[in-house]
Formats: C-alpha cells, structure tokens, sequence
C-alpha cells in the first residue's frame, strides 16, 4: 500500500513540489503502522476456519451455552455471520472486548512466538500467558494460542511450569511458577483440543495438557491436604494460600484428562478447595479473602487482607462451576454475594472487607464489576445480572490485569466459556420459499449460508400447524459456509393455507427446527385437471374453502351440456371417463351463486 501511494504522488503533475518532499520520518511510521496492522491481522477470531467450535456459535446454535445457572437476558441482538463478517451476534460485546484486549496486549516476538504485555509492558507474567490463552483458545484464534504456549514453554522451568515473570520477549525477571497460571493454561489446552481435536502441529493439545496437569499435580498440590498451594517455589510446607486460586470446576475436567488420576481431582481436590473456601468465606456476604492460612482463616500473609485484587477472581472460578456443573457449595456462595450485591450495579466499589455491609470502598471499575456480574450466573438473580452485564459492558480498563480479567468475564457473559466439549451444531437459513408455480405444482426452496454438524434438512407440510406430515429429506453438511440452495418440486392442491416447516438434523441425532413459510389460497373456486389434454380418463380435483359438494357441468363450444353432476365432490379426486370427440370444453363450477370456468382439451 505505501508503494502504491508514492507512485501515485510520483506520477500526479498537479501535486505540489513541497507535498513530494514527504518527510522521511512520517514514511517509516506510516511503514511501521502498516506492519502492526499486518501482525494484528495474522491472528483472529475463527481464524483458520479449521475450529470445530465457532466464537459464538454455542449461544446462537442453543440460545442458552451452558447446562446450568443463568445468562444475561439482555445480550446483544444482530446477525450472526462468523465467517463473513464481523458481527457476532450475542457475542458482538465479547468480541468488540476481544479485538481492543489483542492490540493493546498481544506482542508477536516473532518466530511464531506470541506474549502478552504486562502494566509495564517490557514484562509479562505467567498468568497473562494463561489468561491469553484461555481467550485465543474460546475466540477459536489458533496462530495466537500456539504462539502463547510456545511462548510458555519457552520460558518453562525443570518442573514444566513457566517462571512467573520475564523480560518481555527474552529473559526470567521472576523464577518459577503460579498456581492460577498453570491452572488457567492447563483449561486453555483441553479446551483447544475441543477445537482442534485432530491438530499435530505444532502441538498435539492434548499431550501438552496432560503433562501439564501432571506438573500441576507434582509440584502445586499438597499431596496429603489437596490444597491449592501458590507455586512451585513455595513448597509444600508453606502457610499461605490464595483462595482465587482453588479451581474445583477445572479439577474435574482433569480428572476426565487423566483417568489415572480421577479420584485424585474430582474427589480429593474438589472436595479440600470447598472445605477451605466454606472457612474462608464471608457467613454473610460470600466474599473470600485476598490470602489465608491452610485452615481457611483470612490473613495478610502474601498481601493486604480483604476482598481485593486477587480474591476478586473468586466469583469467575465458582460460577464456573455452576454453569458447569450446578455445585451447590459454589452456588451457596455466589447467591450470598448476589444479595449483598443487590442495587449496587453503578455503584459498586472495590476493594473491600469481607464483611463490608455493602461495596461502597474502594473504585466503581470493570475488574470488580465484571467478576460479580459473572458471579450472578450463578447466584440466582436475573435482574441483578442482566444490571451487570450492562455495567461491564460500559466500564474499560486500560490496565493489563483488568482488562485482561474483564474481557474473559465478558467471554463467560455472553456464553463463550463453554464447559469442554459442547455437542454443537448449528444451520443459518438465507431464504426460504413455498411457490406455487401452477395449480397443483408447489416449488419449496431454501438456501443456507452456515451450515455446522448438520447431517439433513427436514420438510414437512401441515394444514393446522399442529400436525405435520413428513415430505422430504435434504442431504447436508457437515460444514460450509458458502450459500448453498436447495429445491424441491411437488404436486400438492392447496385449499385455502397450507403450511411448510423446515427442520435440520445433527450429526448428534438431536432435531431442530429453523422456519415455517405459509402459502395461502384465497376462497375462490380452482380446478385442476389431470392430464389436460387427455385421451381416456381425467382426474378433476375442485378446491373449495368447504367440503360441501358442488354443481358441476361440463359443456361444449356451442353451449350443450355433456355431463351434469349436482353434489360434485369438492376437495378430492374424481375420475371422469366421458367418451367425447376431440375439442375444447369447459368445466362449468357453481358456488355462492357465482358461476368459475375451466378449459378442457380431449384430444
């Protein structure tokens, strides 16, 4: 593009000398602009479209992403097209979120290496790897999250945890390892295995998720109490534990991971992080603190004492396990939370004490206002959430951690944290179209332009809407996103409304219906007549808006009647046999005293 401008401005007589003489220093910005912009778009959401979940398809394919808990019922409403443009429907604030957190944070270290920049941003912390990647892997953005992980790995200790701060692209500011970051990066691989289950390169997902799970297993929890401890380097004799660290809803997905090690995670894992959360928390509010002992009891042992920056990721790890798996202690909890909570959407504030009568300490700012909207999914208050949701929405953040932190609430807000893996399938219909091209000749058209999981259409035809009739089945696709039309021709008489609903499906087995198209016909007299011209015998069929016989004649060109019936049969076949020379008749129909005429041709 900067070629092109300069030969443009090279070849125009009419451009001044003095606007030639461009500056050199305005060329290289323009020059490095122009790079940033192609870096910026070497990873984004879908991209390749190789992922077998979508950004946002779960919540556009079900209405609703997540077995349990609550979503908010106020989520953006626009066309869906996640291949074609960029627009998301239900997840449009997401991806707005997504896009503005991956050119402020996201730095290509070249070689295929990605990191993200910490407030200082010469640094990164392990966490905002694992932050990063958890968002890649849901926005389906593989070049990012391959580049994130290699970047972790990369900056790995003995132990195969990454040390928890470095010197931006090269170099350990902070040696080893953060329990929440290897937990975060560990959910982030099997979740990428969901996406690209049948990818090698560079990394089988699913591999890497299970050795890191190990090293979580070995080095980060206790191996006799199943406490979350802080890191690698803190031993398991130390007597500080950060509650935002205990993750029960990821324990069972690793239990799924490792076989071996089911009982270890889904039992003894879950089991110590809710014995230790239940001290923990608040009797009154649910609120949890930022650091405590082993037995639970808040204390300042690694930073201040209250519901602050660390202990305000607490609500995103509970509800994650309610709209996971409906545990009832996480849902004790939040709902605690959410009745303290109640008429403080535009004026919550943190941080604050445990026991705080209500959040009036601290700054109205998306980290906190985030996470408890996410903790109302779980809480059991519609309003309140859908208040939230409005507030996340509008408040920024300019900081790594809140900005990093509010855009993954906005992922699970608005149904694209799904629990691994979802059963999703989904078709978008451009048209669809009942005709009738000739009396007795219907044309049912439709096009798709998406198409995900869909093994057939279904047609189906129903005078009532309340009975349907099966027609016909339409081979489809298991994936596509180019419009693909299909049609279909039938002989059907229509009486006054007649009804065509079209369904599709799964490879799953589970049918869903997209559209009804109605074709009406008004209460005037029509006849079809089968074959016209005919030898033998010919089928008339006269459509009434009642079933009450009429009086039919037929006559012919001059006028003499050569067949006279007085209780014609109306809505059904009736097979005439007359032995008349060839010519034209007419089919004379009487009904409410108006007289409707048809052309008849015996050869």
């Amino acid at each position: 593009m900067l070629n092109i401008n300069i030969n443009l401005v090279k070849n125009n007589t009419y451009i001044s000398k003095y606007f030639i003489k461009i500056s050199m220093k305005i060329l290289v910005s323009v020059f490095l602009l122009s790079l940033w912009f192609c870096n910026l778009a070497n990873s984004q959401i879908n991209t390749p479209d190789t992922c077998k979940i979508p950004f946002g398809i779960v919540t556009q394919s079900s209405g609703f992403a997540y077995p349990y808990g609550l979503m908010p019922s106020n989520l953006p409403i626009s066309a869906y097209k996640y291949l074609s443009a960029n627009s998301f429907g239900k997840s449009q604030d997401a991806f707005v979120a997504y896009n503005s957190w991956k050119q402020s944070f996201a730095e290509n270290c070249g070689a295929g290496v990605w990191r993200v920049k910490f407030d200082d941003p010469t640094k990164t912390v392990s966490e905002g790897i694992a932050y990063g990647m958890l968002l890649s892997a849901y926005a389906a953005d593989k070049i990012l999250f391959d580049g994130l992980w290699t970047y972790y790995k990369n900056f790995s200790n003995s132990n195969s945890v990454m040390h928890w701060k470095t010197n931006g692209c090269s170099g350990i500011a902070g040696f080893n390892g953060a329990t929440d970051a290897e937990l975060d990066a560990a959910m982030a691989l099997i979740v990428a295995e969901c996406q690209w289950p049948n990818s090698s390169t560079p990394y089988n997902y699913s591999t890497e998720a299970t050795l890191l799970i190990n090293a979580i297993k070995a080095y980060e929890i206790h191996p006799s109490t199943y406490q979350t401890i802080n890191g690698d380097g803190w031993t398991f004799g130390s007597s500080c534990r950060n509650p935002s660290y205990f993750s029960p809803a990821y324990y069972r997905e690793f239990a799924k991971q490792v076989p071996a090690d089911s009982a270890f995670w889904a039992v003894s894992a879950v089991n110590a992080s809710y014995a230790f959360l239940t001290t923990n928390r608040n009797a009154v509010t649910g609120l949890v603190s930022n650091w405590a002992d082993p037995s639970g009891n808040p204390n300042s042992c690694n930073g201040p004492n209250e519901y602050g920056y660390d202990a305000c990721r607490n609500p995103w790890r509970m509800a994650t396990d309610v709209l996971w798996n409906n545990d009832a202690n996480a849902k004790n909890m939040l709902s605690k939370t959410t009745v303290w909570l109640k008429g403080s959407s535009r004026s919550c504030r943190g941080p604050v004490q445990q026991n705080a009568t209500s959040p009036n300490s601290g700054s109205h700012n998306s980290l906190f206002t985030s996470t408890w909207a996410v903790g109302a999914m779980g809480g059991g208050n519609q309003t309140l959430l859908n208040e939230f949701y409005t507030e996340s929405v509008k408040l920024t953040d300019a900081s790594y951690f809140g900005n990093s932190i509010r855009t993954i609430m906005l992922f699970m807000l608005s149904g694209n944290f799904w629990k691994p893996c979802p059963k999703v399938s989904y078709v978008e219909l451009a048209d669809f179209s009942v005709v009738e091209k000739s009396p007795g000749k219907i044309e049912i058209k439709f096009t798709s332009s998406v198409e995900l999981e869909n093994a057939h259409f279904n047609l189906y035809v129903s005078n009532d809407q309340l009975n349907y009739v099966f027609v016909k089945q339409f081979l489809g696709y298991q994936k596509s996103s180019l419009p693909t039309v299909y049609n279909f021709e039938e002989e059907r008489y229509i009486n006054e409304v007649i009804y065509y609903k079209l369904t599709f499906t799964d490879r799953y087995g589970i049918e869903k219906e997209l559209r009804t198209v109605a074709q009406y016909r008004d209460a005037k007299i029509e006849a079809w007549l089968t074959p016209n011209p005919y030898e033998n015998q010919q089928i008339i069929y006269i459509s009434t808006p009642d079933n009450n016989p009429v009086p039919v004649k037929i006559v012919d060109l001059k006028g003499r009647i050569v067949f006279d019936k007085k209780d014609f049969p109306a809505n059904e076949d009736f097979i005439h046999t007359l032995e008349l020379p060839d010519g034209m008749y007419f089919l004379m129909v009487t009904y409410e005293k108006k007289r409707y005429s048809f052309k008849i041709q015996k050869h």
